[in-house]
């Protein structure tokens, strides 16, 4: 729960302008996360519903990323 948190928290204060997605992974217990930095400004965190993944994002992301 704590390396979650932290994620959250680093992803809040990653609003430095860049606009090239990065992927990334994070281990917390058995799971792993995988997420995505992409565009600029405010932060906006997408999360999906069990036994799904974050390609049910693909067609908001381009949008919001504009932004």
């Amino acid at each position: 729960m704590r390396r979650m948190i932290l994620l959250v928290i680093g992803l809040l204060l990653s609003v430095d302008g860049t606009v090239a997605a990065q992927a990334r992974t994070i281990n917390v217990g058995d799971a792993v996360i995988s997420y995505d930095l992409t565009g600029k400004g405010r932060t906006v965190v997408f999360i999906h519903g069990w036994a799904l993944n974050k390609s049910v994002w693909d067609d908001q992301v381009p949008v919001f990323s504009k932004r």
